[in-house]
């Protein structure tokens, strides 16, 4: 299905280098698109509404396909270029949305850049899980940390009023989901770097850092609770760092008496993913010739 979509892109290109029409004006085509969301229904004689509706239908079989990876490396490096691929589809769908007016929400820019960034988050956090298998603790922190600020990005998109008027059940699911990401790898973020002060003799650095990652996951557990979400996850590593606090604490109030910082630097966020990749020459010539 993936290919077809790319060979029917390429050859929706084809026709509109070629004069048929790619605005509705004395058009006497009639595309007709159900709304990925809802029963709902558009209408347009343009090839562009067409190739966008296209590109909808792109991204989200690359994103199915990244789902449907394994857990194991090669799996995640996989789910790493499906996502990538969704999101950046996403931007080639907002390329192609420029000087159009579509009334589904579906191709509402926000809710388009929502997915944009939500995919992106995604293929980040499968480079987090597939580094976690062998990375250094400090590595682990950069790359935790460099999904939350595409995870916020996204969850501003989802305030579009347009979107929340239109999708106001299914667009809190998706924006509660993001959140309790952010949430949780922000805690996993400062837990890697405790873990990494640990490594560095850096007793009372640790320590703040557990305190921190502490705040956050009851924060996060907090927030699981209130949306019936599963905080099995979020408590199992509360437990970690809580047990580990208590030690650390003991061991350096008897033996290290390394100072507490009152403050600590932000954990760099490192964002190994991209999305702007040029659109693959599938998508843009056709395998044999239509002209």
């Amino acid at each position: 299905a993936l290919k077809d979509c790319h060979e029917y892109h390429a050859a929706l290109l084809a026709f509109e280098k070629k004069g048929f029409p790619a605005c509705d004006e004395n058009s006497p085509l009639k595309l007709t698109w159900f709304s990925s969301i809802s029963p709902a229904k558009e209408q347009h004689g343009s090839l562009v509404w067409d190739r966008v509706c296209t590109l909808w239908n792109t991204a989200a079989l690359e994103s199915f396909q990244a789902s449907q990876q394994s857990k194991d490396k090669e799996g995640r490096k996989a789910a790493v270029k499906h996502y990538q691929n969704a999101s950046a589809t996403m931007k080639y769908l907002l390329k192609a949305l420029e000087g159009q007016q579509f009334d589904t929400v579906d191709m509402n820019k926000s809710f388009i850049q929502f997915w944009e960034k939500t995919m992106l988050a995604q293929a980040q956090i499968a480079a987090y899980d597939m580094a976690s298998e062998n990375g250094k603790h400090s590595l682990l922190s950069y790359l935790a940390m460099g999904a939350v600020p595409v995870l916020n990005d996204a969850l501003t998109h989802a305030k579009d009023p347009f979107v929340v008027s239109n999708l106001p059940k299914p667009i809190e699911e998706w924006a509660g989901e993001c959140k309790a990401q952010s949430m949780l790898l922000t805690a996993r973020a400062e837990f890697h770097q405790a873990i990494a002060h640990r490594q560095a003799n850096e007793w009372g650095k640790e320590l703040a850092r557990l305190t921190q990652a502490e705040t956050y996951l009851k924060q996060c557990i907090h927030f699981l609770s209130t949306t019936s979400r599963d905080v099995a996850k979020a408590e199992a590593i509360l437990r970690l760092v809580q047990d580990r606090k208590v030690k650390v604490k003991h061991d350096n109030d008897t033996m290290y008496n390394d100072r507490v910082p009152d403050d600590l630097a932000e954990i760099p966020a490192k964002l190994l993913v991209k999305n702007d990749i040029p659109m693959p020459e599938s998508m843009v010539t056709t395998q044999v010739p239509l002209f």
